[in-house]
């Protein structure tokens, strides 16, 4: 549900017209998305439409490698007005429908080119980690030259700038438009170290680990303990706990470790397990319901729940991933325990 009204260039204020009559030429005539919403603050959009000028209509990366970086930018932000309207633009401009489709999906693109490459690794390192490491800033620099590379990251900036206004304010696409949906969760990498022997066995397993479908999410079950302290001596048999059932609580004096994804919608049960649960939301935004509050966590947060009755709801457009360490714990000594998934 758009958040703003639809601009009514009638109603416009001296200033506002001022900027719109300048803009809507370059863009049919119309003033719409991100720069309508710009708008509310005449100077804010007068100069962001003039850093768009330069980095957009007079762009030195080319219209290819600009796109490139749009559709990377509007993947990493889930920005539907962004994507719609620059998809076409990447395809006439040259980027392969196979890579726009792996972008379109949340997949590794494949690039013939070596230019696409690299615009597409910059982008994406500093959209996900915040940092450009000095591999890929060497790399960028080879390739670009200082001018180029700060102009990249600008227009990336920029385009971000964009798809926040757009995500922000809710602004809508055509109903009969293609829509981007969340990308669908990267498997749980497990690696596990023993001994062999008296020598370190660093690497015990390392694996993409099974995972479960359930009501609620997609569970990955890491690791458990069936019994405190747990049993790590040297010589000791390790049965893979990937491959027991995948229940909810620990064993009897135990732990559990596990995974889950939560898609966006997702309905949870009430439930409780008598245990202690260290809880740390890896990515996304989540709420934990109990039966008279509700606490609403994002990535970085963390949570010790001590037995409540509780559920799990995904009211966002992303996935949320939780990690969750159940420690068998003493009765609580009220009511019974309701385990779900």
């Amino acid at each position: 549900m758009p958040r703003l009204d639809e601009l009514d260039p009638a109603r416009l204020t001296p200033e506002e017209k001022a900027v719109y009559d300048a803009i809507a030429p370059q863009h049919t005539g119309h003033v719409r998305g991100p720069w309508a919403v710009a708008l509310r603050v005449p100077e804010v959009a007068a100069h962001a439409h003039a850093l768009y000028e330069r980095l957009c209509v007079d762009t030195k990366l080319g219209k290819r490698l600009f796109e490139l970086m749009v559709l990377t930018v509007a993947r990493h932000w889930s920005s539907q007005f962004e994507w719609q309207t620059h998809e076409k633009y990447a395809r006439e401009f040259g980027i392969s429908s196979a890579a726009i489709e792996a972008i379109r999906s949340g997949a590794v693109p494949h690039f013939e080119r070596a230019d696409e490459q690299l615009v597409y690794d910059v982008v994406t390192e500093l959209s996900v980690t915040k940092a450009l490491g000095e591999d890929t800033y060497a790399r960028a620099l080879a390739a670009l030259g200082e001018e180029l590379l700060v102009e990249l990251i600008s227009a990336a900036g920029l385009y971000t700038m964009v798809a926040m206004l757009l995500n922000a304010f809710d602004v809508p696409i055509p109903a009969t438009a293609k829509r981007l949906e969340p990308v669908a969760p990267l498997p749980v990498r497990r690696v596990v170290t023993g001994h062999d022997g008296d020598v370190a066995k660093v690497i015990w397993d390392d694996a993409v680990t099974r995972v479960k479908h359930g009501k609620s999410g997609v569970l990955t079950h890491l690791w458990n303990t069936s019994a405190t302290p747990a049993d790590i001596r040297v010589g000791t048999g390790i049965a893979d706990p990937g491959s027991e059932p995948h229940i909810t609580a620990p064993p009897p004096d135990g732990s559990r470790f596990v995974v889950i994804d939560y898609p966006p919608g997702n309905s949870g049960t009430m439930h409780r397990t008598e245990t202690i649960d260290y809880v740390i939301v890896l990515s996304g935004e989540i709420d934990m319901v109990m039966d008279d509050s509700t606490v609403h966590l994002r990535a970085g947060d963390t949570m010790i729940q001590r037995g409540t009755n509780h559920a799990w709801f995904n009211r966002g457009s992303e996935n949320a991933r939780v990690a969750f360490v159940l420690v068998d714990a003493e009765p609580l000594g009220i009511g019974h325990p309701r385990t779900g998934e």
